[in-house]
């Protein structure tokens, strides 16, 4: 009986250790996660408009994935690189007894030179999550996804360009013949030859129209 008590006391105070080291460890991660998930949520945002732009036609759930798959990476190699500072469950039994001052009662139990203590309700390692530290990096980076994945793009083949301004002589002259064939003043059958020269200049090729045989067309025209 003595024995399976002892035995128990161990037990709690060694989950309780690794339970206080697996807490620490994980502050670590996410500090040493913050600065390089804001960047990558950065470029994964631009990522996410250029795809969306050059490839309108793939799917939102594919997009998703890359950006989660490129995410673990990322989270991954921030756990390897914070994995030198990770806490070992005795350290983190020295930092228990530390915050609760029981003078070294745990260290001197595990060395095997002291009785483990019998369990608490309530164990105090001093630690506290610092919450505005862990949630603004996370906010941010799902306010850049979200952008990424939301911002309106259009594909460039779908901007239709706006065509040429035609030559402002031809506007001229249009009006010109207009005004000349109400007032009758000229020779009708001229007027349609004339307007005829004209729409064969408009019907060029739209590179053509500002080219130096149009313009000199046009000039001959006015004359």
């Amino acid at each position: 009986m003595i024995a399976s008590s002892a035995d128990g006391n161990r037990d709690h105070w060694q989950a309780q250790a690794a339970r206080v080291a697996r807490r620490v460890n994980v502050g670590w991660w996410l500090e040493s996660l913050s600065a390089p998930l804001l960047l990558g949520s950065v470029f994964s945002a631009i990522a996410l408009v250029v795809a969306r732009r050059e490839v309108p036609d793939v799917s939102p759930w594919v997009l998703l994935a890359w950006v989660a798959g490129g995410l673990a990476v990322l989270a991954t190699a921030c756990w390897v690189i914070a994995m030198r500072k990770f806490e070992k469950p005795e350290q983190a039994m020295v930092r228990i007894e530390a915050a609760m001052r029981m003078r070294n009662a745990l260290s001197a139990a595990q060395a095997g030179v002291a009785p483990w203590p019998k369990p608490v309700a309530k164990i105090d390692a001093a630690l506290s999550w610092q919450w505005p530290r862990l949630l603004v990096p996370a906010l941010g980076a799902l306010v850049l996804l979200a952008a990424g994945l939301l911002i309106p793009v259009s594909h460039p083949a779908s901007r239709t360009a706006s065509p040429p301004e035609e030559p402002q002589a031809w506007k001229q002259l249009s009006t010109e013949l207009d005004r000349l064939t109400q007032e009758e003043v000229v020779d009708e059958k001229y007027l349609e030859e004339t307007r005829k020269r004209l729409d064969e200049l408009k019907s060029q090729q739209e590179e053509q129209w500002f080219s130096h045989s149009s313009l000199e067309a046009t000039d001959s025209l006015k004359k």
